[in-house]
């Protein structure tokens, strides 16, 4: 019984890698003729937890700082587009915001954004928390923080090569 199980894995495992072997990576014009569009949409549910982040100041007068059960719980989802440099710009334009040369030195642009028209039952809305915030080694808590209904949507991201 249990060579046929393995037996039967093998061809799974040989027939899921021979399918993808045929794959080949999809540009962003490839994905245009497939999708009708530029970019892609995702939607992600996110059930996150930390157990801590501590920070420890090495300096003379010393001290820590330490965040404690932090979490986050909701649906998340949004688009991924790539901007051309002067649609980017427009935006930025647009926007009143002119970065200097420096920080953004121009070409393409990854947009992830989350649309401001995206209908999300309230009961599915992020919600963060830390469980304990404590100092120096102290076990004494200033207490625990919640929010809840976090609103992404209207949020825009801009990421690029520096």
């Amino acid at each position: 019984m249990k060579t046929i199980r393995y037996i039967a894995v093998a061809v799974f495992l040989s027939a899921l890698s021979a399918s993808a072997s045929g794959m080949s990576p999809v540009g962003d014009d490839g994905l245009r003729e497939v999708a009708g569009g530029d970019g892609l949409s995702f939607m992600s549910f996110v059930n996150a937890s930390i157990g801590s982040i501590t920070h420890t100041d090495t300096g003379p007068d010393g001290g820590s700082i330490s965040f404690e059960r932090l979490g986050a719980f909701g649906l998340f989802g949004g688009a991924i587009d790539i901007l051309k440099q002067p649609a980017f710009e427009t935006i930025l334009a647009q926007a009143g915001v002119f970065l200097p040369a420096s920080f953004y030195g121009g070409g393409d642009v990854i947009q992830m954004s989350v649309p401001a028209n995206t209908v999300v039952p309230s009961a599915m809305m992020v919600d963060m928390w830390m469980g304990a915030a404590r100092m120096g080694g102290n076990r004494a808590s200033f207490g625990s923080v919640r929010m809840t209904d976090v609103d992404f949507r209207g949020t825009t991201i801009w990421v690029w090569k520096r």
